[in-house]
């Protein structure tokens, strides 16, 4: 009983999804089952009976209808085969084998050749692309031959000497620019035609001879005839033939010079009154190598003008050569000078420039030249209206150097001039007889030591006033190694002070404001003298019996 049971169990779940037709018999019923667009299944009575439908050819694109109860025959071709199953199926298929099958054959031309080629059924017919050709196929055997070239249009200009008349152009020489300028053979060239061949060549190098000679010019040697030549007095006799081949010319004289002629005769002579002997001097280098016993050149009151870069007298005598200027005049300021002038083409004027040297030269033991003395003269100041000079007078100075041992200068002030004696602290100045010195500087003291009160440095020998104020303050001159001052008391006491208490002392002493006072009598004397160093000054007084005195430490 299990056994049924389970059997029924079984073909009873097989129809809960699926429905199963077994046993079906066929008969002419057209009905059939189908399934809705509700999942059901329902049954159709003519979807089985299709009243008609249209055949065809796809190479015209026209059809045949056929309807209920037609018959269909399907025809097999040529290289076709037609096969048809009881199911209603039919099968069309190719018997062909060759796929380039094309009949008995065909012709294949280009159109810019006559040549053509006959290509039949088993041949390869291929495409290939030129210059400027594309050519492509596609699955169904269609061949696409393709122009890649695009047409460029290029226009064309005239430039210069050239016209362009549609596509040709033309030489036009009137455009040439006019040449007014002389023709110079070297340079200048013509254009021409050689044998068709365009050429250039240069004017100079054209042969006369290659002209034609429509002139009549003959290469032939002979006399000219024709000729009348005209001096400065007058024409001469003429050829009497004044025919084509006449030539007239003039000879002439220029300043100094004249042209005569007599018959055919011409001669050159001189004159003097037109000479310019201002002019004869200018004579070329090495025109004259010599001239001797010249005694004098111009006359009294000329000028000779000596535009060389140097003049060099030498001479082999003892002594020689001697430059002397004399002077006859009978006044008594009246005497030869020797002037240097400086005159700038800028016209400049500046301090240290030089208006005149001289140099004394010679040789040391090695024979190399070397200046051993000079005199210079230079602007000290140019200012007009306080112009001052400056005169150098210098020697080598041990080691070939040279150096200013005497320098006078024009000074600040009128009627002074400074002097400048040795050069360097260790030089040493003999004096053989003696020095007498009448310059003295007037210092008056002041509160501070300023104006009147400061002593200046190019002086030696000083007057001092106090001021009326025995507090007045004297400042003594820039130090100097050696340099020795005297101060000559007119009036009563005062204080000395160096140019800087702080670090130059006065005996000893230094510190801010740092000063000693003098006790000063009229006419007695205090001397100064700097040393060892630029940082002392050591002073001391002298009364008027002789009794000297140290003054008092700077404090």
């Amino acid at each position: 009983m299990r056994w049924i049971g389970q059997h029924i169990w079984n073909l009873i779940s097989r129809f809960r999804s699926d429905v199963y037709l077994e046993d079906l018999t066929t008969d002419s019923s057209t009905d059939i089952l189908v399934v809705d667009s509700d999942g059901k299944i329902c049954k159709n009575s003519g979807a089985g009976d299709d009243t008609s439908f249209t055949v065809a050819a796809t190479t015209t694109g026209t059809g045949t209808t056929i309807t209920d109860g037609d018959s269909l025959t399907i025809a097999a071709g040529t290289g076709i085969t037609t096969t048809g199953t009881s199911d209603g199926v039919v099968t069309i298929a190719s018997t062909v084998t060759d796929t380039n099958t094309m009949g008995s054959g065909f012709t294949v031309s280009a159109t810019t050749d006559s040549n053509a080629t006959t290509i039949t059924q088993g041949d390869d017919l291929m495409f290939t692309a030129g210059t400027g050709i594309t050519c492509e196929t596609t699955a169904d055997g269609t061949v696409t031959i393709t122009n890649t070239v695009s047409d460029t249009n290029t226009t064309y200009s005239a430039g210069d000497l050239l016209d362009l008349a549609t596509t040709t152009f033309n030489v036009d020489l009137s455009e040439l620019t006019d040449g007014t300028a002389d023709v110079v053979g070297s340079a200048d060239e013509l254009v021409y035609l050689d044998a068709g061949s365009q050429k250039r060549k240069q004017i100079d190098e054209i042969k006369l001879g290659q002209f034609n000679n429509d002139q009549n010019w003959t290469s032939n040697t002979g006399d000219i005839t024709g000729v009348t030549i005209t001096t400065d007095s007058g024409g001469g006799s003429a050829a009497s033939d004044a025919g084509p081949g006449s030539s007239d010319f003039s000879i002439l004289g220029a300043d100094g010079v004249g042209v005569t002629n007599s018959g055919t005769t011409i001669t050159a002579v001189a004159v003097p009154g037109e000479i310019d002997h201002d002019s004869l001097l200018n004579l070329a280098s090495n025109e004259h190598f010599t001239m001797a016993d010249i005694d004098s050149i111009g006359t009294d009151g000329d000028t000779l003008a000596i535009l060389s870069d140097q003049l060099t007298m030498s001479n082999t005598t003892a002594d020689k050569p001697t430059v002397t200027l004399e002077n006859t005049a009978d006044g008594t300021n009246d005497a030869a000078q020797l002037v240097f002038k400086k005159l700038r083409d800028d016209n400049g004027v500046e301090q240290g420039q030089n208006l005149g040297e001289i140099w004394f030269n010679g040789q040391d033991s090695a024979q190399n030249s070397e200046d051993y003395a000079y005199i210079i003269a230079e602007i000290d100041v140019g200012t007009s209206g306080q112009e001052s000079g400056l005169l150098k007078l210098g020697v080598a100075n041990h080691d070939g150097g040279s150096g200013s041992g005497l320098i006078l200068t024009g000074g600040s002030a009128n009627d002074e001039i400074d002097v400048t004696l040795g050069l360097g602290s260790q030089s040493i100045v003999t004096v053989p007889g003696q020095i007498n010195q009448t310059g003295v500087y007037a210092a008056t003291a002041t509160s501070d030591g300023s104006g009147t009160g400061t002593i200046p440095d190019n002086v030696s020998l000083i007057t001092v006033a106090n001021g009326g104020d025995v507090n007045n303050i004297i400042i003594l001159p820039t130090p100097v190694v050696g340099k020795s001052i005297r101060l000559i008391a007119i009036s009563g006491n005062y204080e000395l002070r160096s140019t800087d208490p702080a670090t130059i002392a006065i005996n000893g002493g230094t510190d801010t404001n740092a000063e000693s006072a003098v006790n000063a009598i009229a006419n007695s004397t205090t001397d100064c003298i700097c040393g060892p160093t630029t940082s002392y000054w050591i002073c001391s007084s002298h009364s008027l019996v002789g009794a000297q005195t140290a003054i008092p430490v700077a404090s």
